[in-house]
C-alpha cells in the first residue's frame, strides 16, 4: 500500500511536471504570438505613415529642381503605382532596371523605407550618376549587420531554452516510466 501511495504520488509529480512544461510552450507560443502581432502593427502603421506622406511625395515628385541627397551605400525603396512600398533592392538592381526603361522619371524612391520618397529625376538628374553612391557609409552597413546577427543570437537562444524544457520533460517522463518499470 505505501509502494501504491508513492507510485501514485510519483505519477501526481510528473503529471505535474507534464503541465508545467505545457504551460511554459504555451506561454512561449503566447510570446511570439504577441510578437508577431507587434511587428504587423508597427508594418501597418509604416504603412499609413508612407500614406500620409503621398501628397508631400506628389509635390517633391512635381518639383524641376534637384533635391540634394547623399546617396549611401545602402538599400532602396521605391513606391509602385498603387503606392505599396517595394524593396529593399540593391544599387546595381535598380540601376539595371533604369537602364533596362523599367523607371519614369517620376518613380518615387528613397534609401529609408519610411520614406521621405522623391522622384527619381530630382534626386538624379542626370540617369548616368543614378543610385552611385556619394557616401560610403560602411558604419550603417556595419550596424545592420550587428543587428541582424543579434536578432539571430535572440532567436537562436530562444530556440535552445525550448529544446532544453522538451528535454527535461522528456527526462521525466522517461524517468518516470523507469521507477514505473522498477516497481513492477
Amino acid at each position: 500500500q505505501q509502494q501504491q501511495q508513492q507510485q501514485q504520488q510519483q505519477q501526481q509529480q510528473q503529471e505535474q511536471q507534464r503541465r508545467q512544461l505545457e504551460m511554459a510552450v504555451a506561454q512561449e507560443q503566447r510570446a511570439r504570438e504577441e510578437a508577431a502581432a507587434r511587428v504587423a502593427a508597427a508594418e501597418r502603421e509604416r504603412a499609413l505613415a508612407a500614406a500620409a506622406k503621398q501628397g508631400q511625395e506628389a509635390a517633391a515628385a512635381a518639383q524641376p529642381h534637384a533635391i540634394k541627397v547623399e546617396v549611401r551605400n545602402a538599400p532602396w525603396f521605391y513606391l509602385d503605382p498603387q503606392r505599396n512600398i517595394q524593396g529593399p533592392f540593391g544599387a546595381d538592381e535598380m540601376r539595371q532596371w533604369l537602364e533596362a526603361g523599367y523607371f519614369k522619371e517620376t518613380l518615387p524612391i528613397s534609401q529609408d523605407r519610411d520614406g521621405p520618397f522623391n522622384a527619381l529625376s530630382s534626386i538624379f538628374p542626370d540617369p548616368n550618376n543614378a543610385f552611385l553612391a556619394t557616401v560610403n557609409d560602411r558604419a550603417e552597413e556595419e550596424r545592420a549587420a550587428r543587428a541582424q546577427q543579434a536578432q539571430a543570437e535572440e532567436d537562436a537562444a530562444r530556440e535552445a531554452e525550448t529544446a532544453r524544457a522538451f528535454q527535461a520533460a522528456r527526462d521525466a517522463e522517461a524517468a518516470a516510466a523507469a521507477a514505473e518499470a522498477r516497481q513492477r
